[in-house]
């Protein structure tokens, strides 16, 4: 989800699709804005349908954040020095993670590292390091979708720029949700025998946590801020640490035990819909649930639970559509039938059914709209976006 989960990292992006002997970029474009002394980037990212056997090239560590990028008349320059070293050691920790052999999802598709540039640990004190990062390669082992196999590329020039990022407008830029290379890891079991009914007990705990952020409620709109500084008054804001809402997702994958996985696409397993299942939760607290699936034939299966990422619901689908929220706390449960090439399965859990885009904004990462007027009192915020701009959220004033 926006805001939460894993976000697209710094100086990190998949900038080449290779299938066969075709190579995809993002061939990035500057048009004049009127609003800025800055061009304007357009043409920043691209989606891109893939297959198996394709291929990837994720670009590390390419350019370093210059010091001191700005200057101005009468003010000290600003010192960016932090922030690079903070960039360099997250680009130095990416590459240690990208070992050969080392698996990550991206959208409804998994790779696999085959390459890498060099073997040598990224060192941002390295020239060479610095002047052509560490390019990684991958290929598509599997996908989870015969129409939605997408994966996001990006310009390469949007994570290798040493001054400051292009300016954008809106829908042009690279959001935390644009397709973020993701670890992950399939929880698997099979029957041990031939059954009736496999019950799947769940113990999850999800939560996210701010630690110090802004109290972004308290902060009066720019035009009052302005005023205020002519009159001399200072404010100070306010600092959360709190506890705050996450949801994860997963989907229930099937298949006949001892299954020969050269047999069919997908090593032969399907979904169990029509549902995806999620767990939500906002404290560091243990939740449990259940899930009771009904066999079409008393016969041995193989389950697999298959995460589900940000970018799925961001990108294709705007978070709309019903998931089921697993609570086993509810009393009674509800039912239904999920059709799969092997029958038809009788699932059974307690919950409830909740659209994943109700919970993509945190109110703690966004201002109070009564606060954000200007100096008449009419409202100025932009509601586009919303799926994708966790600083923004609906409002009819």
């Amino acid at each position: 989800m926006p805001g939460t989960g894993t976000n697209y990292a710094r100086r990190i992006g998949i900038v080449e699709h290779i299938r066969g002997g075709t190579v995809t970029k993002v061939n990035y474009a500057v048009r004049p804005d009127n609003r800025t002394v800055h061009p304007s980037w357009h043409n920043l990212k691209l989606e891109v349908d893939c297959q198996i056997g394709d291929k990837i090239k994720v670009l590390i560590g390419k350019g370093r954040q210059t010091e001191k990028p700005f200057s101005a008349k009468d003010i000290e320059d600003v010192d960016l020095s932090d922030i690079r070293s903070a960039i360099q050691a997250e680009s130095a920790r990416y590459a240690a993670m990208f070992s050969r052999g080392s698996t990550w999802m991206v959208g409804r598709t998994t790779w696999k590292v085959t390459h890498r540039s060099t073997d040598d640990p990224y060192d941002g004190s390295r020239q060479d390091h610095v002047s052509n990062g560490i390019v990684i390669t991958l290929e598509c082992i599997e996908t989870f979708s015969r129409l939605q196999r997408k994966i996001g590329l990006i310009a390469e020039q949007a994570i290798t720029a040493e001054d400051y990022l292009p300016f954008t407008q809106e829908g042009d830029d690279i959001h935390e949700a644009w397709y973020p290379l993701l670890k992950y890891e399939f929880g698997t079991f099979q029957n041990t025998r031939s059954c009736d009914v496999t019950e799947i007990g769940i113990k999850s705990q999800v939560w996210a946590k701010f630690e110090g952020i802004t109290n972004f409620n308290t902060i009066p709109a720019p035009g009052i801020l302005r005023n205020a500084n002519k009159d001399k008054i200072q404010y100070s804001e306010g600092k959360v640490t709190s506890f705050a809402h996450r949801m994860s997702f997963f989907a229930l994958d099937v298949r006949p035990s001892n299954y020969d996985e050269s047999k069919s696409a997908n090593k032969g397993w399907v979904n169990i819909g029509p549902y995806l299942f999620a767990v939500l939760g906002n404290s560091p607290v243990d939740v449990y649930s259940f899930i009771r699936v009904e066999h079409p034939e008393r016969k041995q299966f193989e389950y697999r639970l298959r995460p589900f990422n940000s970018a799925i619901f961001v990108e294709q689908s705007n978070g709309e559509g019903d998931v089921f929220v697993l609570d086993g706390g509810r009393f009674g449960a509800q039912s239904w039938e999920g059709s799969t090439i092997y029958g038809t399965f009788q699932m059974r859990a307690r919950g409830y059914k909740a659209e994943p885009r109700n919970y993509f904004t945190h109110l703690e990462m966004a201002a109070v709209p009564e606060l954000i007027t200007a100096d008449d009192g009419s409202v100025t915020i932009n509601y586009g976006s919303v799926q994708k701009d966790t600083s923004k959220f609906s409002w009819k004033p």
